[in-house]
């Protein structure tokens, strides 16, 4: 079902939300979480969804953590950046799955940037943004300014926090923030992996650990550090 639902493309978009939304069976909201994370593969960058996943995101509110976790899959596919802050307060949750889901989708936030200019960060900006920058200039001061959603932050303290929180007791929770580290760092080593050099003296040893396994996929000179 959630294949046929993902195929019949944005028109089953109101179904699928609606079945998030109301359903009482826990597999059914998943699956159609799943559908609409199919559907936005399909679209990047479409403005009609804009406003549709603005009013998902109360779904990274969710009392069910599957559903959370979906949810951050959707987001971080969709490359929706103003959920972006959303997605690093779930760094804390309780459910170390919902750690590391969304990790695993603020790393797809910093990949986009190795894409090419015909793949840019989806959903940067609302239509109220583009209205704003496209106005003539007498106009602009009349219109209300935007927030700039567009922006991402890199979330090395949040990560770091859920590093001693879970105290290597969790590997997934280790891995995903090994991905996000190695995502962050891949950008712009050279400006990163210095404010990384307190990371890999932390007295955590989970810490260190995630640091090491993200240096060593980039081959990076600094990994002798640990030796």
């Amino acid at each position: 079902a959630q294949f046929e639902l993902a195929r019949r493309d944005l028109t089953a978009w109101p179904g699928l939300t609606e079945t998030v939304r109301t359903s009482g069976q826990p597999l059914a909201r998943r699956h159609a979480i799943r559908a609409l994370t199919q559907i936005v593969r399909s679209h990047p960058g479409r403005e009609e969804l804009f406003e549709e996943l603005s009013a998902a995101q109360r779904w990274l509110d969710d009392p069910d953590a599957g559903v959370v976790i979906e949810a951050c899959r959707l987001f971080g596919e969709a490359l929706f950046t103003p959920a972006e802050s959303t997605l690093r307060a779930r760094f804390r949750h309780p459910d170390s799955r919902v750690v590391a889901a969304a990790m695993l989708a603020c790393s797809r936030y910093f990949h986009a940037f190795h894409q090419p200019r015909s793949a840019p960060l989806r959903f940067q900006a609302s239509l109220g943004e583009k209205v704003y920058h496209n106005a003539p200039g007498f106009a602009q001061p009349w219109l209300p300014r935007p927030q700039q959603s567009g922006s991402v932050t890199w979330p090395i303290v949040e990560l770091r926090d859920a590093l001693v929180r879970s105290a290597g007791r969790d590997p997934v929770i280790t891995h995903a923030a090994s991905v996000l580290v190695q995502e962050i760092a891949s950008i712009n080593p050279a400006n990163l992996f210095p404010g990384l050099a307190s990371l890999t003296r932390h007295a955590d040893r989970n810490v260190r650990i995630a640091v090491l396994l993200a240096q060593r996929r980039l081959l990076a000179p600094e990994v002798a550090s640990f030796l």
